[in-house]
């Protein structure tokens, strides 16, 4: 996964298009974090060649891609099946309202819990 900052969406996904038409291997746009910040999630590869095929681009000069030094490439499509996995496994459990107390941390009440799954 790679964090590209300064860079418009619609620049980065002519990127990534680009690349994985030149290149076998996944690129993907996988979250907007701001205005300012896209995750672009695939193949180590894919992901070293961004940054130099935005700064070809239109848009992409200030381009800055930053790699994340993370385990599992979340929200990309590479975990499709283990979220379906995880979606089974979790259906099976059982939910249940807290023994204590639980103060939202946004406003400060009491969070009311439904188990109406």
């Amino acid at each position: 996964m790679a964090a590209v900052l300064f860079t418009p969406l619609p620049t980065i996904q002519r990127a990534v298009e680009q690349l994985s038409k030149q290149y076998s291997g996944l690129c993907e746009v996988t979250n907007l974090n701001s205005p300012s910040q896209t995750v672009v999630s695939g193949e180590r590869a894919q992901l070293l060649r961004l940054q130099p095929a935005l700064r070809q681009l239109e848009g992409g000069k200030r381009a800055r891609v930053v790699l994340m030094n993370v385990k599992y490439p979340f929200h990309s499509s590479l975990l499709r099946e283990a979220s379906k996995e995880l979606d089974q496994y979790v259906r099976t459990l059982t939910v249940k309202d807290p023994l204590f107390p639980v103060i939202s941390n946004l406003d400060g009440s009491l969070v009311q819990f439904c188990n109406d799954f």
